[in-house]
């Protein structure tokens, strides 16, 4: 089982074992004013999260909130989009989803063609800042995946 000395500092009641399969990749980014664990991954172009994922306590009467109908809390970036599920799968398939908006909304916004990442990279029609960023994305995509 993989540890997690964050989540354990600055959470010592939550049961560790009780966590879901955290992305391999995915960052904790616990903090103790918070009202449960969280992990997630950071905004290609500087230091704030881009995916943070809130896992609550399993025992309702743990949470600060027991009558949360729900345990994840999936919140995208600076608009604050909120997905809530007691189903891990679906916390997953969303964060998917809204990577693959902040893909598709940045190269509409960079005037590039809509491919894949890496065929982007590789076609040749990328500045370096925009070969940065993409190379980024791919590894926020693969971590999310993993």
């Amino acid at each position: 089982m993989r540890a997690y000395p964050l989540t354990a500092r600055e959470f010592p009641d939550f049961p560790i074992a009780s966590l879901p399969p955290i992305p391999a990749k995915w960052q904790e980014m616990s903090w103790h004013n918070d009202t449960a664990p969280s992990f997630g991954i950071m905004h290609p172009d500087d230091n704030r999260p881009l995916l943070q994922v809130y896992v609550d306590y399993p025992d309702p009467t743990m949470r600060e909130f027991p009558d949360a109908p729900y345990r994840y809390v999936l919140i995208v970036g600076d608009n604050r989009d909120v997905t809530t599920s007691n189903d891990w799968d679906t916390i997953l398939d969303a964060a998917l989803n809204a990577l693959s908006e902040i893909y598709a909304a940045y190269c509409d916004e960079q005037g590039l063609p809509a491919m894949s990442a890496d065929e982007l990279i590789l076609s040749g029609v990328c500045t370096p800042k925009q070969t940065g960023w993409l190379s980024a994305f791919i590894h926020l995509w693969e971590a999310t995946l993993a």
